[in-house]
């Protein structure tokens, strides 16, 4: 009981001295200003709050507005209000757009960055020169470099006086203004590049030999000098990062003991000639990482992004390569020259890129544009003169353009891939006539896909004719030169033996992103590589073709194509679609084709068979179509020919050809291919077909006259006669 008692008392103890302390922690708060009690608007009008302290009775007011969001005062301007939904009060703020960096005017390297919505330029500047390549100056003796705005020239050595006036008179006047240039790695680099390029051109041998001392010896020693004074000088102002100097250091030293060393003969020359060029290819690699002063944010391995940088990088390689393999000059050189400058912009535009940023706007814009040029750089050799059996209206072939041919499940894949990589896909359109819509959305596209996801071997004609005009556009793309994405199932058999590897799809998740990783190595890699130049028989054919045309304009065009065009690929492209501007209707189509082209010889007549192998009635058209040439013109079929390489085999056959017959019998995806190529090169072209009314299923060449024929009864004489009368 007395236990009890004493428990009780201890609560009521403990619960007094709980209840004080909360008061006293209570009023601590309210001197602390941390007031209890909600607030309240004084008026419905009004943004005025009010609070009574539940504690202490303080009041407390405070101004909370009900804003609305802000708007702009004008169509053009950058000044934001709003408002109070309440009380009626406004703030006003100003808020612009700012624009990429750019100049301000012509004929000055001042830039700000100007308001896209008002136009109004920002407080900030910046001096921003667009200097050309070093020359060495005798006057100065020194590296010179002048801005292509502004005019302004400047030596190497920061301390050195540059008369401007003197200089001006030479490169033309302009505003003058001291300014301070930063220059990255690869610009040494590439300086390094030139020099020693130079040196070879100096090295190139002679058509004689040349015995006794190596007389420009001593001019590149002093070429060597200046190099090394720009060297040193990079070093010290901290333009070359030091975990790059070891390398270039080396590069130099060995450059110098090359162009440094006698070369009294032919050989010595050539050997010489031969080490520059080995040094530029490893100098060359340094240009895809340039050391940086602040690091680029590294893309994460194994993203798409990571796969992007590499197939850029791959095409720098190539453009590298092509610069250090061999010396060229003239339009080729020039060509090659400003694809290394676009290069140099797009791996900075990739570079700047943040990790986490989307590439596509870079990549419709800088490039996908880019690769394309490049890899038509890359067929130049390719070059081949057609006359399809389309009407070819002025086609502007793009980077962002994809053509595609196959059925409505893939094109719904295609399609959500090209949505999200902006890529603009090229279908067929009710409204246009097939066949000629498609020849120009071809020449149009970068990229082409087929899908042959609907193949299967003995299909009837109708099932087999949806796959037929896939392979007769795949065709018309290789004869093109067309990147080409081919698309099939997982397992699947393919019609033809290709050199396309094919995208497997596997009906599930994984199909678009498999797709866009395949666009993309076809958008940024380069076309197989076929060796050989059909550029001075391309040359020879058009002179033929023409000569003695009536008009001046033609001949004149053509005398233009001498000895020098020829060892100029790109300037023969250049002469030959100026002359064919003069041609009018005559005109031919320039092809840049997966291979070197050839041309029919008519001394030599040649008649291609194309055909089917496989079905019982395959050799009896051989017999026939191989007795109406008889001894005159040479029987040719694709299974007859002994090249390893199938499908080039085939394009060769088909370049010589005078004559070729077509079966169409069964529409065979191999021969509506080949079908193709012929009439991409304008092939003089036989169609023949056991089948009825098969145009009925290929539409593609409803507007072709197609020749019946059977092998028994009363009509089986006519298809020899239609031969003999197509190959008089």
């Amino acid at each position: 009981m007395g236990a009890t008692g004493y428990g009780n008392g201890f609560r009521e103890f403990d619960c007094g001295k709980l209840m004080a302390v909360k008061d006293w922690l209570d009023t601590g708060k309210c001197l602390l200003g941390f007031h209890q009690g909600d607030w309240r608007p004084e008026s419905p009008a009004r943004c005025l709050l009010i609070q009574t302290c539940e504690r202490c009775g303080t009041i407390n007011q405070r101004v909370e507005h009900s804003w609305s969001d802000w708007n702009h005062a004008g169509a053009q301007s950058c000044e934001l209000l709003r408002s109070c939904s309440r009380c009626a009060e406004s703030e006003e703020r100003i808020e612009h757009n700012w624009e990429a960096w750019t100049y301000r005017q012509d004929e000055s390297c001042d830039q700000s960055k100007r308001c896209q919505r008002c136009a109004e330029w920002n407080d900030e500047n910046r001096i921003e020169h667009q200097w050309g390549i070093w020359e060495y100056s005798e006057r100065y003796r020194a590296p010179l470099h002048s801005c292509g705005r502004c005019g302004l020239s400047a030596s190497y050595f920061a301390d050195q006086n540059i008369d401007q006036d003197e200089v001006s008179s030479t490169n033309g006047d302009g505003a003058r203004k001291e300014i301070e240039e930063l220059i990255s790695d690869d610009r040494v680099i590439e300086e390094l590049l030139a020099r020693a390029e130079q040196a070879v051109v100096s090295s190139e041998p002679d058509v004689t030999p040349v015995s006794g001392p190596d007389d420009d010896t001593s001019d590149w020693r002093q070429q060597m000098g200046v190099l090394r004074q720009m060297y040193q000088g990079f070093i010290a102002s901290g333009q070359i990062a030091s975990e790059r100097q070891a390398f270039l250091t080396a590069i130099l030293a060995e450059l110098e003991e090359i162009l440094g060393s006698p070369a009294p003969g032919l050989a010595d020359k050539q050997i010489r000639a031969t080490r520059v060029q080995q040094l530029l290819s490893q100098m060359s690699e340094a240009l895809l990482h340039p050391s940086r002063a602040q690091p680029v944010e590294e893309p994460v391995a194994g993203s798409s992004r990571a796969a992007l940088s590499e197939l850029h990088a791959n095409l720098h390689r190539y453009v590298m390569t092509e610069t250090s393999a061999g010396l060229l000059t003239g339009e080729e050189g020039k060509a090659l020259m400003a694809l290394m400058g676009r290069l140099r912009g797009s791996r900075e535009a990739l570079a700047n890129l943040p990790a986490s940023a989307d590439s596509v706007k870079v990549e419709t814009e800088v490039l996908r544009p880019l690769a394309l040029e490049i890899r038509n750089f890359s067929l130049r050799h390719h070059l081949t003169l057609a006359q399809p059996v389309w009407p070819s209206r002025a086609v502007g072939q793009h980077g962002n353009a994809l053509f595609y041919s196959g059925g409505s499940q893939v094109g719904a894949l295609v399609a959500q891939v090209c949505a999200s990589r902006e890529l603009r896909c090229l279908v067929p359109q009710a409204d246009r006539e097939p066949a000629s819509l498609r020849w120009d959305q071809l020449r149009e596209s970068a990229v082409a896909v087929f899908d042959f996801t609907g193949y299967k071997r003995a299909a009837s004609l109708e099932e087999a004719s949806s796959i037929a005009a896939v392979a007769y556009e795949l065709g018309i793309a290789l004869a093109l030169g067309r990147a080409a994405v081919v698309v099939a199932i997982d397992g699947q058999d393919l019609p033809f033996d290709l050199d396309i590897e094919p995208v497997c799809l596997k009906n599930d998740d994984s199909d678009v992103a498999m797709l866009s990783a395949a666009f993309d190595r076809a958008l940024y890699g380069l076309q197989r590589g076929a060796a050989g130049s059909s550029v001075k028989s391309s040359i020879k054919y058009l002179r033929d073709r023409f000569a003695g045309h009536p008009s001046p304009h033609v001949r004149m065009s053509l005398e233009t194509l001498d000895d020098e065009a020829t060892a100029d690929p790109i300037k023969t492209r250049y002469l030959i679609t100026s002359t064919c501007g003069f041609l009018g209707a005559e005109a031919l189509q320039i092809l840049l084709p997966a291979w070197p082209g050839q041309y029919p010889d008519a001394s030599n007549r040649r008649c291609f068979h194309v055909t089917a192998f496989g079905p019982t009635w395959a050799n009896s058209t051989r017999r026939l179509v191989g007795d109406a040439c008889g001894s005159q013109i040479e029987y040719i079929r694709g299974d007859g020919v002994l090249a390893p390489d199938i499908l080039r085999s085939i394009w060769d056959e088909i370049c010589r050809a005078t004559h070729v017959v077509v079966d169409l019998t069964g529409l065979n995806a191999n021969v509506v291919l080949e079908l193709g190529i012929a009439h991409t090169l304008g092939r003089n072209v036989l169609l023949i077909s056991q089948d009825q009314q098969v145009e009925r299923y290929f539409r593609a060449i409803a507007k072709h006259r197609i020749h019946p024929y059977t092998l028994r009864g009363p009509d089986a004489p006519a298809l020899q006669a239609t031969l003999q009368r197509f190959l008089i």
